[in-house]
Protein backbone atom coordinates (compact mmCIF):
# COMPACT_ATOMS: atom_id res chain seq x y z
CA UNK A 1 0.00 0.00 0.00
CA UNK A 2 1.34 3.10 -0.84
CA UNK A 3 1.04 5.96 1.24
CA UNK A 4 -0.55 9.72 0.32
CA UNK A 5 2.80 11.15 0.56
CA UNK A 6 4.51 8.76 -1.68
CA UNK A 7 1.97 10.61 -4.72
CA UNK A 8 4.01 12.83 -6.64
CA UNK A 9 1.87 16.14 -6.87
CA UNK A 10 1.68 17.66 -10.45
CA UNK A 11 3.91 21.00 -10.18
CA UNK A 12 1.85 24.08 -10.98
CA UNK A 13 1.61 25.19 -14.52
CA UNK A 14 0.98 29.35 -15.94
CA UNK A 15 -1.80 27.26 -17.68
CA UNK A 16 -3.92 26.55 -14.25
CA UNK A 17 -3.92 30.60 -13.68
CA UNK A 18 -5.55 31.12 -17.02
CA UNK A 19 -7.53 32.81 -18.39
CA UNK A 20 -7.64 35.88 -16.19
CA UNK A 21 -11.33 35.39 -14.54
CA UNK A 22 -13.68 38.63 -16.41
CA UNK A 23 -17.26 39.32 -14.86
CA UNK A 24 -19.96 38.39 -17.65
CA UNK A 25 -22.27 40.57 -16.07
CA UNK A 26 -21.77 43.39 -18.76
CA UNK A 27 -24.46 45.52 -16.98
CA UNK A 28 -22.42 45.91 -14.56
CA UNK A 29 -19.74 47.25 -15.64
CA UNK A 30 -22.11 50.22 -17.03
CA UNK A 31 -23.10 50.59 -13.09
CA UNK A 32 -19.80 51.02 -11.61
CA UNK A 33 -18.42 53.35 -14.56
CA UNK A 34 -22.04 55.64 -15.87
CA UNK A 35 -21.87 57.03 -12.47
CA UNK A 36 -18.60 58.64 -12.53
CA UNK A 37 -19.47 60.12 -15.84
CA UNK A 38 -22.15 61.13 -14.24
CA UNK A 39 -20.23 62.70 -11.52
CA UNK A 40 -17.57 64.14 -13.98
CA UNK A 41 -19.97 65.94 -16.00
CA UNK A 42 -21.31 67.85 -13.01
CA UNK A 43 -17.91 68.59 -11.55
CA UNK A 44 -15.09 70.65 -12.51
CA UNK A 45 -13.14 69.39 -15.73
CA UNK A 46 -9.62 69.79 -13.77
CA UNK A 47 -10.58 66.82 -11.81
CA UNK A 48 -10.87 64.34 -14.74
CA UNK A 49 -7.60 62.75 -13.30
CA UNK A 50 -8.57 61.79 -10.27
CA UNK A 51 -11.77 60.81 -11.62
CA UNK A 52 -9.58 58.65 -13.91
CA UNK A 53 -7.62 57.00 -11.19
CA UNK A 54 -11.06 56.01 -9.31
CA UNK A 55 -12.41 54.67 -12.17
CA UNK A 56 -9.49 52.29 -12.39
CA UNK A 57 -9.24 51.62 -9.23
CA UNK A 58 -13.04 50.74 -8.94
CA UNK A 59 -12.48 48.25 -11.77
CA UNK A 60 -9.47 46.61 -10.31
CA UNK A 61 -11.36 46.55 -6.94
CA UNK A 62 -14.52 44.96 -8.48
CA UNK A 63 -12.21 42.26 -10.69
CA UNK A 64 -10.97 41.53 -7.11
CA UNK A 65 -14.36 40.96 -6.03
CA UNK A 66 -15.36 38.33 -8.74
CA UNK A 67 -12.43 36.68 -8.20
CA UNK A 68 -12.76 36.34 -4.32
CA UNK A 69 -16.35 35.07 -5.37
CA UNK A 70 -14.46 32.73 -7.50
CA UNK A 71 -12.01 31.33 -4.97
CA UNK A 72 -14.52 30.71 -2.60
CA UNK A 73 -15.28 27.31 -5.22
CA UNK A 74 -13.05 24.30 -4.42
CA UNK A 75 -12.01 23.44 -8.11
CA UNK A 76 -11.09 27.33 -8.86
CA UNK A 77 -9.69 28.31 -5.40
CA UNK A 78 -6.08 28.37 -6.72
CA UNK A 79 -6.98 30.61 -9.95
CA UNK A 80 -9.22 32.99 -7.91
CA UNK A 81 -6.87 33.47 -4.93
CA UNK A 82 -4.35 34.32 -7.45
CA UNK A 83 -6.32 36.73 -9.63
CA UNK A 84 -7.90 38.11 -6.44
CA UNK A 85 -4.16 39.26 -4.90
CA UNK A 86 -3.69 40.40 -8.30
CA UNK A 87 -6.15 42.87 -8.91
CA UNK A 88 -5.94 43.73 -5.26
CA UNK A 89 -2.52 44.51 -5.66
CA UNK A 90 -3.54 46.55 -8.94
CA UNK A 91 -5.98 48.66 -7.07
CA UNK A 92 -3.42 49.53 -4.70
CA UNK A 93 -0.91 50.46 -6.89
CA UNK A 94 -3.73 52.43 -8.66
CA UNK A 95 -5.35 54.20 -5.91
CA UNK A 96 -2.45 55.05 -3.75
CA UNK A 97 -2.10 58.24 -5.23
CA UNK A 98 -6.03 58.77 -3.75
CA UNK A 99 -5.12 57.90 -0.14
CA UNK A 100 -4.67 61.67 0.71
CA UNK A 101 -5.88 63.41 3.68
CA UNK A 102 -8.26 65.66 1.90
CA UNK A 103 -9.48 62.65 0.36
CA UNK A 104 -10.81 61.56 3.84
CA UNK A 105 -14.27 60.98 3.47
CA UNK A 106 -13.61 58.65 0.72
CA UNK A 107 -13.74 56.45 3.81
CA UNK A 108 -17.18 56.80 4.58
CA UNK A 109 -18.26 55.70 0.95
CA UNK A 110 -15.70 52.43 1.58
CA UNK A 111 -17.49 51.43 4.87
CA UNK A 112 -20.99 51.76 2.83
CA UNK A 113 -19.96 49.92 -0.03
CA UNK A 114 -17.96 47.24 2.31
CA UNK A 115 -21.41 46.89 4.30
CA UNK A 116 -23.60 46.30 1.34
CA UNK A 117 -20.53 43.73 0.00
CA UNK A 118 -21.21 42.09 2.71
CA UNK A 119 -24.92 41.92 2.45
CA UNK A 120 -24.37 40.62 -1.47
CA UNK A 121 -21.38 38.21 -0.33
CA UNK A 122 -23.80 36.86 2.50
CA UNK A 123 -26.30 36.27 -0.02
CA UNK A 124 -23.47 34.05 -2.36
CA UNK A 125 -22.86 31.83 0.39
CA UNK A 126 -26.52 30.79 1.68
CA UNK A 127 -26.38 27.32 2.87
CA UNK A 128 -29.61 26.76 0.14
CA UNK A 129 -28.57 25.96 -3.62
CA UNK A 130 -30.16 29.10 -4.29
CA UNK A 131 -28.23 31.82 -5.90
CA UNK A 132 -29.50 34.39 -3.47
CA UNK A 133 -26.99 36.91 -4.71
CA UNK A 134 -28.90 36.49 -8.26
CA UNK A 135 -32.05 37.18 -7.19
CA UNK A 136 -34.30 40.51 -7.67
CA UNK A 137 -33.28 41.34 -4.66
CA UNK A 138 -29.60 40.81 -4.48
CA UNK A 139 -29.16 42.54 -7.77
CA UNK A 140 -30.49 45.47 -6.46
CA UNK A 141 -28.31 44.97 -3.13
CA UNK A 142 -25.10 44.61 -6.07
CA UNK A 143 -26.42 48.06 -8.19
CA UNK A 144 -26.49 50.29 -4.61
CA UNK A 145 -22.98 49.39 -4.41
CA UNK A 146 -21.82 49.48 -7.61
CA UNK A 147 -23.29 52.81 -7.88
CA UNK A 148 -21.36 54.34 -5.13
CA UNK A 149 -18.59 55.56 -7.94
CA UNK A 150 -20.57 58.52 -8.09
CA UNK A 151 -20.32 60.04 -4.22
CA UNK A 152 -16.55 58.32 -4.71
CA UNK A 153 -15.94 60.47 -7.22
CA UNK A 154 -17.32 63.67 -6.10
CA UNK A 155 -14.96 63.26 -3.27
CA UNK A 156 -12.28 63.01 -5.79
CA UNK A 157 -13.08 66.10 -7.30
CA UNK A 158 -12.83 67.97 -4.15
CA UNK A 159 -16.35 68.37 -3.44
CA UNK A 160 -17.56 67.19 -0.19
CA UNK A 161 -20.07 64.43 0.56
CA UNK A 162 -23.05 66.45 0.60
CA UNK A 163 -26.08 66.01 -0.80
CA UNK A 164 -25.28 66.60 -4.81
CA UNK A 165 -22.92 63.55 -4.15
CA UNK A 166 -25.68 61.40 -2.38
CA UNK A 167 -28.51 63.03 -4.96
CA UNK A 168 -26.17 61.62 -7.82
CA UNK A 169 -26.12 57.97 -5.96
CA UNK A 170 -29.85 58.13 -5.34
CA UNK A 171 -30.45 58.66 -8.34
CA UNK A 172 -27.90 56.08 -10.46
CA UNK A 173 -29.34 53.40 -8.11
CA UNK A 174 -32.63 54.05 -8.82
CA UNK A 175 -32.33 54.45 -12.55
CA UNK A 176 -30.08 50.96 -12.68
CA UNK A 177 -32.46 48.73 -10.45
CA UNK A 178 -35.67 49.56 -12.54
CA UNK A 179 -33.15 47.71 -15.47
CA UNK A 180 -32.42 44.94 -13.16
CA UNK A 181 -36.31 44.65 -11.82
CA UNK A 182 -37.69 44.15 -15.27
CA UNK A 183 -35.29 42.01 -17.12
CA UNK A 184 -35.31 39.90 -13.58
CA UNK A 185 -39.28 39.75 -14.56
CA UNK A 186 -39.01 38.73 -17.98
CA UNK A 187 -36.21 36.05 -17.18
CA UNK A 188 -38.66 34.89 -14.17
CA UNK A 189 -41.71 34.47 -16.50
CA UNK A 190 -39.96 32.76 -19.01
CA UNK A 191 -39.08 30.21 -16.78
CA UNK A 192 -42.91 29.17 -16.56
CA UNK A 193 -42.76 27.81 -20.14
CA UNK A 194 -46.18 28.18 -20.25
CA UNK A 195 -48.76 30.63 -20.69
CA UNK A 196 -49.59 32.63 -17.89
CA UNK A 197 -52.61 33.72 -15.88
CA UNK A 198 -53.26 36.55 -14.38
CA UNK A 199 -52.71 35.22 -10.74
CA UNK A 200 -49.42 34.43 -12.45
CA UNK A 201 -48.49 37.94 -14.13
CA UNK A 202 -49.50 39.34 -10.52
CA UNK A 203 -46.96 37.04 -8.71
CA UNK A 204 -44.16 37.37 -11.38
CA UNK A 205 -44.43 41.83 -11.69
CA UNK A 206 -45.20 42.71 -8.14
CA UNK A 207 -42.04 43.51 -7.17
CA UNK A 208 -41.51 45.20 -10.50
CA UNK A 209 -44.45 46.92 -10.16
CA UNK A 210 -43.82 48.20 -6.66
CA UNK A 211 -40.29 49.22 -7.07
CA UNK A 212 -41.67 51.56 -10.49
CA UNK A 213 -44.65 53.04 -8.33
CA UNK A 214 -42.32 54.13 -5.46
CA UNK A 215 -39.99 55.59 -8.78
CA UNK A 216 -42.66 57.33 -10.09
CA UNK A 217 -43.51 59.00 -6.74
CA UNK A 218 -39.85 60.03 -5.89
CA UNK A 219 -38.91 61.44 -9.60
CA UNK A 220 -42.18 63.55 -9.40
CA UNK A 221 -41.48 65.16 -6.48
CA UNK A 222 -37.74 65.86 -7.23
CA UNK A 223 -39.06 67.37 -10.06
CA UNK A 224 -41.69 69.71 -8.33
CA UNK A 225 -38.24 70.43 -6.05
CA UNK A 226 -36.30 71.03 -8.75
CA UNK A 227 -38.61 73.60 -10.96
CA UNK A 228 -40.48 73.08 -14.42
CA UNK A 229 -37.47 73.15 -16.70
CA UNK A 230 -35.16 71.17 -14.48
CA UNK A 231 -38.00 68.65 -13.09
CA UNK A 232 -38.89 68.03 -16.88
CA UNK A 233 -35.01 67.13 -18.10
CA UNK A 234 -34.80 64.43 -14.62
CA UNK A 235 -38.16 62.96 -15.42
CA UNK A 236 -37.21 62.82 -19.26
CA UNK A 237 -34.06 60.96 -18.08
CA UNK A 238 -36.00 58.07 -16.62
CA UNK A 239 -38.84 58.13 -18.98
CA UNK A 240 -37.35 55.34 -21.70
CA UNK A 241 -36.52 53.03 -18.64
CA UNK A 242 -40.04 53.70 -17.43
CA UNK A 243 -41.69 52.87 -20.99
CA UNK A 244 -39.29 49.66 -21.20
CA UNK A 245 -40.59 48.43 -18.42
CA UNK A 246 -44.56 49.46 -19.13
CA UNK A 247 -43.97 47.56 -22.25
CA UNK A 248 -42.33 44.15 -20.17
CA UNK A 249 -45.31 44.01 -17.91
CA UNK A 250 -47.72 44.29 -20.82
CA UNK A 251 -45.72 41.73 -23.02
CA UNK A 252 -45.03 39.29 -19.77
CA UNK A 253 -44.85 35.66 -21.13
CA UNK A 254 -43.47 32.46 -21.40
CA UNK A 255 -40.40 33.83 -24.18
CA UNK A 256 -36.96 34.54 -23.46
CA UNK A 257 -35.77 37.36 -23.76
CA UNK A 258 -33.90 38.55 -26.45
CA UNK A 259 -30.61 39.03 -23.50
CA UNK A 260 -27.94 40.18 -25.91
CA UNK A 261 -30.55 42.94 -27.49
CA UNK A 262 -31.92 43.83 -24.29
CA UNK A 263 -28.17 44.52 -23.24
CA UNK A 264 -27.43 46.94 -26.19
CA UNK A 265 -30.62 49.00 -25.37
CA UNK A 266 -30.24 49.33 -21.36
CA UNK A 267 -26.79 50.74 -22.39
CA UNK A 268 -28.36 53.49 -24.63
CA UNK A 269 -31.13 53.94 -21.97
CA UNK A 270 -27.87 54.87 -19.95
CA UNK A 271 -26.81 57.53 -22.46
CA UNK A 272 -30.18 59.03 -22.32
CA UNK A 273 -30.13 58.84 -18.68
CA UNK A 274 -26.62 60.40 -18.27
CA UNK A 275 -27.01 63.35 -21.02
CA UNK A 276 -30.52 64.21 -19.74
CA UNK A 277 -29.71 64.28 -16.06
CA UNK A 278 -26.73 66.48 -16.80
CA UNK A 279 -28.53 69.05 -18.20
CA UNK A 280 -31.13 69.02 -15.35
CA UNK A 281 -28.27 69.69 -12.80
CA UNK A 282 -26.16 71.59 -15.10
CA UNK A 283 -28.92 74.64 -17.28
CA UNK A 284 -28.89 77.69 -14.92
CA UNK A 285 -26.09 76.69 -12.70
Amino acid sequence: MVSNSAVPHRPLRVADLLPAPLPHEHGAWIMLLAPILLAAGTLHPSAFGAELLLALTAVALFLARNAGAMALRPRDRLRGTFWTAVYLTAAALVGAPLCQPANRELLKVAALALLLLAIHSALLLAPDRRRWDRSQWGELVGAAALTLTAPAACVVAGQPLDGLAWCLWIASALFFGSGVCTVKMALAAAKERRELSAADRWRISRVTLVYHALLLAAIAAAGAHLGPIHGALAIAAYAPALVRTAISVRRLGPRLPNLRAAGIREALYTVWFVALFLAALRIGS
